[in-house]
């Protein structure tokens, strides 16, 4: 994603680590490496009851138009058996010199989630916040509720604790048309 200077924001991860990197307009990393292995950790060493993996699928960028990135990313925890893992998303708030500002894994896109979460698309507000659509699991129905969230450049929820409601789908076709259109394709304006 362009950092809006000729520059651009990568995200690669290694085992349960996102890792962040603020490209120049020459190429040259601009943040800090914080495990070895390069840029910033974006969830940092949050988890230490399970077993994490990260869900390279779903994760998704979008610059804070102020030298900083958005990171918007999935988890699934294995607590009891690698065959069974419950997802969570989280959206974190990088600033231009390579600091988490939403605490060490960010922010869920909703208070107190009752179920699992996931993420589906990112996109700048205009005004140094974000818009973000996500499913929530409803339990033992099958089905994926879709929120859209908006959250000020302090991670505030600006539409009420999980955003508003869009859609219902059953998650087998959710699952099968998983090839989401990212809102970081979208006009600022949508």
């Amino acid at each position: 994603v362009s950092d809006g200077e000729g520059g651009a924001f990568v995200i690669w991860t290694t085992d349960a680590h996102i890792h962040a990197q603020k490209l120049d307009r020459f190429g040259y990393t601009q943040w800090n490496d914080e495990l070895g292995g390069g840029g910033v950790d974006v969830c940092g060493p949050v988890w230490d009851t399970c077993y994490v993996i990260i869900e390279e699928d779903y994760t998704l960028i979008a610059s804070d138009n102020s030298g900083g990135v958005y990171v918007m990313y999935n988890t699934v925890c294995y607590l009891d058996s690698p065959l069974w893992g419950v997802v969570t998303t989280y959206i974190q708030h990088i600033d231009s010199a390579g600091n988490r500002l939403w605490g060490p894994s960010g922010v869920e896109p909703m208070i107190n989630p009752v179920y699992e979460t996931r993420s589906l698309g990112i996109v700048n507000d205009g005004n140094g916040g974000i818009f973000v659509v996500y499913h929530h699991g409803a339990s033992g129905t099958g089905v994926n509720e879709t929120y859209v969230q908006h959250l000020d450049y302090d991670g505030n929820f600006l539409w009420g604790n999980s955003g508003i409601y869009l859609t219902s789908t059953d998650r087998k076709s959710t699952r099968l048309n998983s090839s989401h259109i990212p809102l970081s394709r979208m006009p600022s304006s949508a």
